[in-house]
């Protein structure tokens, strides 16, 4: 499979901590590389931001350098692992690392702005309410809500939830979102009847369902026979 798009590393005090760690570095930038950064069509089923990064072997790494970089990359809080039949498959939570792009990042200073406009181009469009349209540009979701997205269980109205998600000015950090996620997965509201009163994710994010009392998860009595 052609793999197309990039990734550029960020100058962050995070970094600097990873590049410390060469075999978690290695993971990252394996992670990374691996991604799948768009909505196109995925034939394991991947969401963005997430990788499918196979075994130890696939990666350069001996089994105990692997788990070892898989521990300290979730211990930094940049990417989540599920051990699946296909494999296993590693989503980035974190974006003061790597910011990733569907084009070459220098590509819009590529062309200098000008003054003039040139013969046949089109004027930009204005809504009814005067706002510039987007001449049918599709939106670009950011990192942090792809992330959100990957997490979520119920995938249903992603427009709808990216527009709550930019008007929740007041939610925690995305890997506190992910791990409160986690939580009330794991919790009777969410697991009983099939999932179904999972809440669609536009009404979690406007109603501030991170704010949840944590779910209290309740391990199944086991019944001891009278012989005992």
């Amino acid at each position: 499979m052609k793999m197309s798009g990039w990734y550029k590393v960020k100058r962050s005090e995070k970094t600097k901590e990873l590049m410390r760690d060469p075999k978690a570095w290695v993971l990252a930038c394996q992670i990374a590389y691996r991604a799948k950064w768009s909505d196109c069509f995925s034939v394991h089923g991947l969401e963005p931001n997430q990788a499918l990064i196979g075994d130890h072997k696939s990666c350069g790494l001996s089994a105990r350098e692997y788990r070892t970089a898989k521990h300290k990359l979730k211990k930094y809080g940049i990417s989540t692992f599920n051990p699946t039949s296909k494999g296993t498959v590693a989503t980035l939570i974190d974006t003061d690392v790597f910011g990733v792009y569907d084009e070459r990042p220098d590509k819009q200073g590529d062309t200098p702005e000008t003054s003039q406009r040139q013969a046949g181009d089109k004027p930009e469009t204005t809504n009814k309410k005067g706002k510039k349209g987007n001449n049918g540009r599709k939106e670009e979701y950011t990192p942090d809500f792809l992330a959100f997205w990957a997490a979520y269980p119920r995938k249903v109205g992603k427009k709808g939830a990216y527009k709550a998600w930019k008007a929740a000015k007041d939610k925690p950090p995305i890997e506190k979102l992910i791990e409160i996620i986690e939580q009330q997965k794991a919790g009777e509201q969410w697991t009983k009847e099939g999932g179904q009163y999972i809440p669609h994710p536009s009404t979690w994010l406007n109603q501030g369902c991170w704010d949840d009392e944590a779910v209290e998860i309740i391990e199944p009595e086991i019944a001891h026979s009278r012989f005992e």
